[in-house]
């Protein structure tokens, strides 16, 4: 309940078969400092799926978490 912080997991999507696969799923920063929750954030990355790239290939992209007690 006195989780906070800001945690930057960073991903690719790569264009497989015309679906958008996260390939790889990272963390970039992490204010938390809470291995675990680090851990259960980078495996729910890799398992997202979105629409491929324009014009095939990969993209690189960084997404900012912001955690805070209610």
């Amino acid at each position: 309940p006195d989780l906070a912080g800001k945690l930057v997991v960073a991903f690719e999507v790569e264009d497989v078969e015309g679906l958008g696969k996260v390939t790889e799923a990272w963390i970039e920063d992490d204010q938390l400092r809470d291995g675990p929750i680090s851990d259960c954030v980078e495996d729910a990355m890799a398992a997202l799926q979105f629409d491929p790239p324009a014009g095939g290939g990969k993209m690189r992209t960084t997404y900012p978490l912001v955690f805070r007690p209610e």
